[in-house]
């Protein structure tokens, strides 16, 4: 009895513990996805001007400067302390110019010249040195390039490459070639950045900083765990299901590509959603290919210069203008949405396959 007494109890402390600890580690993601919303969810929305030529002149030069940015385009924008005000997140030092600014945006308010609105630019213009012309434009289609050439890269060659390992390989090979692999998925991604830099830029003198050699680069990063994935997948098949195609007549590749792939592609989705998810996250080896150049207009062709979320949101980090840390979480709530987006996709797709089944 006592025996009994104590593994209960055991297995009761482990219970608590682990649920202690599943509550531990949500409240720590909450922390940080409440702050990252609530830094960055400002980023879309803008502060806008709305002044004619008569409004304008009721402003005095120095009252100009104090409210207004004017660039090169002859766009008015409003300054940093003017947009904070707007906000409500102004912290007052009790000056006489926060006053005197406090009383200035009165006087905007009475002529209904600044306003909130959907700052759609967030999402479609590219990098700027002007904080409220900065977007994302140039980042997403560069993700969404070097995305599309993982897909075609690694899809097709990693599944093939698994199901040749797993079913034609010999065992004398496989015992020099699985881990050879799993040494390759071990690999720091900063390594694949070096190798992609010497072979594909220096060697075969590929675009530097194009969405061609990142979709490369990072094709070559998750290969190895798209093989490795696809493999478990395939050791799940039940040798029964093959020895019965094979027993009614079928050939190996019949009962390879009609039975046993349908019946393991579940998990290789799920390979497929943690690939994309890396892919889109990673920012190291993209730094090594010389993605951190200044992009102001998206790219028209993978061969171009371009720029990523998540190195979009590196040169953001360092920028020291305070307009750019809402820009900055801005751009991860955007990448965070991404990752969601994709996960939600391969989820239905796994639960149609599974009815299907």
């Amino acid at each position: 009895m006592d025996n009994i007494k104590k593994r209960n109890l055991k297995n009761t402390f482990f219970k608590i513990f682990s649920f202690l600890f599943l509550i531990k580690i949500t409240f720590l993601v909450l922390i940080l996805v409440g702050s990252v919303f609530l830094s960055g969810y400002s980023a879309f929305f803008k502060t806008t001007l709305n002044l004619d030529e008569k409004s304008l002149n009721l402003f005095s030069q120095e009252e100009k400067d104090l409210l207004f940015i004017q660039d090169e385009a002859g766009d008015l924008f409003p300054t940093d302390e003017l947009d904070l005000i707007h906000r409500g997140t102004f912290k007052k030092i009790k000056k006489d110019e926060d006053q005197k600014l406090q009383d200035l945006y009165q006087k905007l308010k009475e002529l209904k010249a600044i306003k909130t609105s959907f700052n759609l630019d967030f999402l479609i213009h590219s990098d700027s040195m002007n904080p409220y012309k900065a977007g994302l434009g140039a980042a997403i289609i560069g993700t969404l390039y070097i995305l599309c050439i993982v897909i075609v890269i690694t899809v097709p060659f990693g599944i093939a490459a698994g199901i040749y390992c797993q079913e034609f390989l010999s065992t004398r090979l496989k015992k020099w070639i699985e881990p050879l692999i799993l040494n390759m998925a071990a690999i720091p991604s900063i390594i694949y950045g070096l190798i992609g830099l010497v072979v594909f830029i220096q060697f075969f003198h590929l675009p530097r900083s194009s969405g061609l050699v990142g979709g490369l680069v990072l094709s070559f990063l998750v290969l190895p765990q798209m093989i490795v994935i696809t493999q478990e997948a395939l050791k799940s098949v039940p040798q029964t299901l093959k020895d019965a195609t094979l027993a009614m007549g079928a050939t190996k590749i019949q009962t390879i590509w009609q039975h046993v792939l349908p019946w393991a592609m579940r998990p290789i989705l799920t390979s497929v959603v943690l690939s994309f998810a890396r892919v889109i996250g990673e920012t190291a080896p993209l730094l090594m290919i010389g993605m951190v150049a200044f992009i102001a207009s998206p790219a028209s062709s993978p061969l171009e210069p371009t720029s990523t979320l998540p190195v979009q949101i590196f040169l953001w980090s360092r920028n020291p203008d305070p307009a750019f840390v809402e820009k900055t979480s801005g751009a991860i709530l955007i990448l965070m949405l991404l990752l969601i987006l994709v996960n939600a996709i391969v989820a239905f797709l796994r639960h149609k396959m599974k009815r299907v089944q």
